[in-house]
C-alpha cells in the first residue's frame, strides 16, 4: 500500500493499513489463505513502475551527472549497444526484485485491505481480532485497539476463492 491509499473507515476517518505480513501473522493463517492474489499488488505494474525510472536514473542519468562532475562534455550516446544493455539488466535485476517483493508486501489499494481484512475478522488499520465485537447502531464495527469502525459482514466467507 502506498502512501497515498489511505484507508477510510465505515465513519469517513483516514487510518493507514496495516501490512500484509502483519494481519497474516495475527490471523494465524498463511499469506495464500488470507490474501486472495488479485488483492495485492501486481509484480507486472510493480516491475515496470519501479524498474524503469530505476534503469533510466542507472543508466542514463547516473552517467550524466559523472561527467558533470569531473568536467566532460555531458553528451552521451543514448543508442549506444553499452548503454541499452546497462538499461535492460537495471530494469529487469531491479525491477524483477521491486515487483516480487511488491506483490508479497503491499495491498493492491485500499478497497482491497478493507475486504480482505473485514472477511477474515481484522481490524484493516492494526489487525486487531473484530470479529467477536459488537457493531454499534450505525452498522460499525468499533476496533477496541485503535479505535477504527468498520462494517464487517457478519458471517463472510474466510475461504479463498478457487482458480476452476
Amino acid at each position: 500500500m502506498f502512501a497515498w491509499q489511505k484507508l477510510v473507515d465505515g465513519r469517513g476517518k483516514r487510518w493507514v493499513p496495516c501490512p500484509i505480513r502483519e494481519a497474516y501473522m495475527r490471523s494465524g493463517s498463511a499469506r495464500r489463505d488470507l490474501a486472495r492474489p488479485l488483492e495485492t499488488a501486481t509484480f507486472w505494474r510493480c516491475f515496470f513502475l519501479t524498474g524503469v525510472p530505476f534503469a533510466l536514473l542507472m543508466s542514463v542519468g547516473l552517467p550524466m551527472l559523472l561527467r558533470l562532475a569531473i568536467g566532460r562534455s555531458p553528451a552521451t550516446d543514448l543508442l549506444s549497444t553499452n548503454t541499452q544493455l546497462q538499461f535492460w539488466f537495471y530494469l529487469v535485476a531491479f525491477g524483477g526484485i521491486m515487483g516480487w517483493c511488491f506483490s508479497r508486501t503491499v495491498w493492491r489499494n485500499a478497497s482491497c485491505a478493507i475486504a480482505t481484512m473485514t472477511r477474515a475478522g481484522l481490524c484493516p488499520a492494526c489487525a486487531y481480532r473484530i470479529d467477536d465485537c459488537q457493531p454499534e447502531a450505525d452498522g460499525c464495527t468499533v476496533c477496541p485497539e485503535c479505535g477504527g469502525a468498520w462494517r464487517v459482514l457478519q458471517g463472510t466467507n474466510t475461504e479463498p476463492e478457487s482458480s476452476s
